[in-house]
């Protein structure tokens, strides 16, 4: 019997004469790959391996046995997770290399700085710089260890100015002496003393560049000091005294045919639309973008459409998906752009309104989980 499944990818991977296949859900296969998802029930759609996933024709053990040299299903998935090749269409092969370029220039303006102007650089600058490096991106590989190479080209042939955001410490400790023990052993890794405290508990706080920096360094400090005195040391986020948490005020939601399937505000202070004003901004939108996408000013070269309109005294971001769902955000002005909590949105999208089978992507989305889920996300950039 055939098995009809939505929302699926095929990984293939041919040993022992045979070809077997898994059927897991869209993006999953990636975020497993690249260490984000390690559950494999959030990635397969059916637990179980295949000779063909389309005709429903299931690996005989027999088969699995004599390939894999085991009948643990679990190291066998994982195997063909690992090493087999996700079949994708051309155009979802189109949008991975899109988006894991943008999700590359993303990590890089989140680590990195101008060294000019210590600010941050926009993902959009950091974009049209891995074009002039002619850099090439592998859907394959971690967008993590692709970024530190971007930042590597991006310094070599001084495309920008750029280096590397310095990393925030904090170490507590019970007593003086010991703080000041520990000072004198980092002194050498400090680039800059934010604050120091030598009250009844001390309390230093300095910025660290990360080239330099070894947690290894830390941890055999911390041993030998720990018989003397209670070390606590605190690892903080890079470069967050640059640019402050944005603020989201609404999310909204449109279906392929710009229809408001979604809307949520989360500031109480915020002018609220009436229901119908939200519709004429939703199919409005929608049109613009569309006009947009087919904008550009340069020869033979696609364009994206809309993905910021900047008003005064907010913002409105738009993420499109694949299958032409928009994501859109109203935000404050602090931030040059939110991609990373759109597409976080969208993760949590494809968690809990996607995976359910009776759902649609014209459907009104009502999910408790989503809710629940997205207003978590929104609490954690500042939006609440």
């Amino acid at each position: 019997n055939q098995i009809k499944l939505t929302n699926v990818s095929i990984v293939r991977l041919r040993k022992g004469g045979k070809r077997f296949e898994i059927a897991c859900y869209k993006n999953k296969v990636l975020e497993w790959r690249n260490g984000v998802e390690t559950d494999l029930d959030e990635v397969l759609q059916i637990n179980n391996v295949f000779l063909n996933v389309s005709k429903g024709q299931v690996a005989p053990k027999d088969d699995l046995q004599k390939a894999f040299k085991t009948e643990d299903l679990n190291k066998i998935v994982g195997e063909i997770l690992k090493k087999g090749e996700l079949q994708v269409s051309e155009k979802e092969r189109t949008y991975q290399i899109d988006n894991t370029y943008r999700e590359i220039a993303m990590i890089v303006a989140e680590k990195c700085v101008n060294p000019e102007t210590k600010r941050p650089h926009t993902v959009t600058m950091i974009e049209k710089a891995m074009v002039e490096i002619h850099f090439s991106v592998n859907v394959n590989k971690s967008t993590k260890s692709q970024a530190l190479e971007v930042i590597k080209q991006l310094q070599e042939k001084k495309a920008i100015p750029i280096a590397r955001a310095q990393m925030r410490l904090r170490i507590t400790m019970p007593n003086s002496k010991e703080a000041k023990k520990v000072k004198e052993k980092l002194t050498p890794l400090i680039a800059h003393t934010e604050d120091e405290s030598w009250g009844d508990e001390c309390e230093l706080i300095f910025l660290i560049d990360p080239g330099q920096y070894r947690r290894r360094r830390c941890e055999i400090l911390k041993s030998e000091i720990e018989n003397q005195s209670q070390l606590n040391v605190v690892w903080v986020e890079s470069a967050t005294q640059f640019a402050p948490d944005h603020v989201t005020e609404t999310v909204i939601i449109l279906d392929l045919n710009g229809g408001l399937i979604y809307q949520k505000d989360f500031n109480e202070g915020l002018a609220h639309l009436t229901s119908n004003e939200y519709l004429v901004l939703a199919g409005t939108f929608h049109g613009v973008h569309a006009i947009t996408s087919k904008i550009s000013p340069v020869k033979n070269s696609t364009s994206t459409g809309l993905e910021v309109l900047e008003a005064d005294t907010f913002k409105l971001h738009c993420f499109q998906t694949l299958t032409g769902t928009k994501f859109l955000m109203l935000s404050d002005l602090t931030q040059p752009s939110i991609d990373s909590t759109l597409r976080r949105a969208y993760d949590i999208y494809s968690d809990y309104v996607m995976k359910n089978p009776f759902y649609t992507p014209e459907m009104p989305i009502r999910s408790e989980l989503f809710d629940l889920n997205l207003q978590k996300l929104i609490k954690q950039v500042g939006g609440m």
